[in-house]
């Protein structure tokens, strides 16, 4: 017996699974749902009524901060200038 296990050792070879998954694809229902394509000029500009109040908000503040800024800077170059300009209207 032990040569018929050995012969089984040297010749046998390990199961191998195959597995073939298949897809899953689901097909979509005739209906009134598809339609056909739209030859329409893309929409270029979002509809006018959405508002977002908040950004407008941010924005108003953030033009106060950078008009303050702007305002400083205006001040620190012409108190930096050694020669101011004088504008003459003739």
């Amino acid at each position: 017996m032990s040569g018929l296990d050995s012969l089984y050792a040297m010749l046998a070879r390990p199961v191998t699974a195959n597995v073939k998954l298949k897809r899953k694809v689901v097909q979509p229902h005739q209906g009134k749902d598809i339609t056909e394509d739209s030859h329409e000029s893309p929409q270029s500009q979002l509809p006018p009524r959405i508002i977002r109040p908040k950004s407008e908000r941010r924005n108003a503040s953030n033009n106060r901060y950078i008009k303050a800024y702007d305002r400083r800077q205006k001040q620190t170059k012409l108190a930096s200038d050694p020669a101011p300009n004088i504008d003459i209207n003739i």
